[in-house]
């Protein structure tokens, strides 16, 4: 039994692919879900991606949007069914570094 199986929250992290990345998954849905902000009082909206190969979905922002929508257009719905790659790099906040995922188009999918 692992602990970041047991205890690893309700979105899917880079600790969750490092293994086996890059991986390759279709892409089910994305939704608008409420999550409690840092101090617990606020509830803010983002962007959730499910796939088709993991439970959790992948939260994204603007940047990860942008790829998905300039590979697959600019309206979400239509991004179902469509393949992305999940890979994890490194990213700098607050001085310091951190895993992420982050999305790709596999290459059998550029225009």
């Amino acid at each position: 039994m692992k602990f970041s199986e047991e205890f690893g929250g309700r979105y899917l992290k880079a600790a969750d692919i490092q293994n086996i990345q890059p991986v390759v998954v279709t892409i089910t849905n994305v939704d608008l879900e409420e999550v409690e902000g840092k101090d617990k009082k606020e509830k803010r909206a983002v962007h959730v991606l499910y796939t088709d190969r993991f439970e959790k979905g992948v939260v994204f922002k603007k940047m990860m949007a942008k790829v998905l929508a300039e590979a697959y257009g600019d309206e979400m719905e239509e991004w179902q069914g469509h393949p992305v790659e999940l890979v994890t790099l490194d990213q700098e906040y607050g001085g310091e570094v951190y895993k992420v995922i982050r999305f790709r188009i596999p290459k059998a999918q550029k225009k």
